[in-house]
């Protein structure tokens, strides 16, 4: 059976388009990261196996994999996990590297996200 919502008055559709900007019970990414200084982008603190760069290109990758699973229907698994996942260095190569993280990312496709749950972009 295929349920189709085609009211875009449904509270399951409100519910999911707030959730793309959803901060209620939790710091967005963007604020996380806000003002973390680009010497500490690739240092593991202590107690922790990842540093902040290692975990948001993960994100990115994952992110990445995930909504071209979700969009394209010629979709092909093509990576390995866990490896193919993580990044091999623990720093950004620069702030190029840095920037083309999930906020960025996210921006781009949420007119997309948007649409495809039937509400405005």
């Amino acid at each position: 059976m295929t349920l189709i919502m085609s009211d875009t008055t449904d509270p399951v559709r409100e519910h999911l388009i707030r959730a793309l900007d959803w901060q209620d019970a939790h710091v967005g990414f963007e604020k996380a990261v806000d003002g973390l200084p680009a010497d500490r982008r690739g240092l593991r603190p202590a107690g922790f196996e990842h540093s902040p760069w290692e975990l948001v290109e993960h994100l990115r990758i994952a992110l990445e994999d995930i909504l071209d699973f979700c969009v394209n229907a010629r979709y092909e698994h093509n990576l390995a996990w866990p490896d193919d996942y993580w990044p091999k260095e623990p720093a950004p190569q620069d702030d190029a590297a840095w920037m083309a993280g999930p906020p960025p990312k996210r921006a781009r496709h949420r007119p997309t996200e948007c649409r495809r749950i039937g509400g405005p972009a």
